[in-house]
């Protein structure tokens, strides 16, 4: 399973009717995982898991820290879960470019950075083009 990333022209329509609409590239897991797991610093479920008896848990505690997230990051944030689909509109790539670049300075690690550059070539070519993005889980 893999999340893309689809330049969308005309936000009206689904992306797969968009005659105009390009697919950018693939999400690499691990990086979507270094960026949320490591570099913002929530436990991954296993890890939870060797902490606490009670997994039913889990899921709360990876909304507060994502809602905690939200306040500084809320472009970003959208991505919260490889598998489902996120939508920024052409509107919206202006801001997610300014939190990627933000992000740019403060992640540690080489796939979070690999991550946000890929993220950040899709906005320029959105930018230029009056395009929206569209991850879309497969």
């Amino acid at each position: 399973m893999a999340l893309d990333i689809i330049l969308v022209k005309n936000e009206s329509v689904p992306h797969w009717e968009d005659e105009e609409s390009v697919h950018f590239g693939s999400i690499d897991p691990y990086e979507w995982e270094s960026l949320f797991f490591t570099d913002f610093s929530i436990e991954t479920y296993f890890e939870f898991a060797k902490e606490n008896e009670d997994l039913q848990r889990y899921d709360t505690y990876y909304s507060e820290k994502i809602d905690s997230l939200q306040k500084k990051f809320p472009m970003i944030t959208r991505i919260k879960d490889y598998y489902q689909d996120a939508s920024f509109s052409a509107k919206e790539i202006e801001e997610l470019t300014q939190e990627i670049l933000l992000l740019k300075t403060i992640v540690k690690r080489q796939k979070s950075k690999n991550l946000l550059k890929q993220l950040l070539g899709a906005c320029e070519i959105a930018l230029k083009n009056g395009a929206g993005l569209t991850l879309v889980a497969d």
